[in-house]
């Protein structure tokens, strides 16, 4: 019976640590609000805010290596 416990308490530490780490690595993505204009089926439209976007380019083969620049 002991192992019994032992086992269903590392099988619930695992999947708290899964849980709490998937939480965390979801706070990182940016977000756009957005406005649900209609809803098919298959897909839907929507309508975002107007955005600013950029991009560099990097004069080294890796993105590891220039974004250390």
């Amino acid at each position: 019976m002991k192992i019994l416990y032992v086992v269903l308490g590392i099988v619930i530490v695992v999947f708290i640590a899964t849980q709490v780490f998937a939480i965390r690595s979801q706070w990182n993505i940016v977000t756009y609000p957005d406005q649900l204009k209609k809803k098919m089926k298959s897909f839907e439209i929507r309508k975002y805010e107007s955005s600013l976007f950029t991009s560099v380019k990097l004069g080294s083969s890796t993105y590891k290596e220039g974004s250390r620049k």
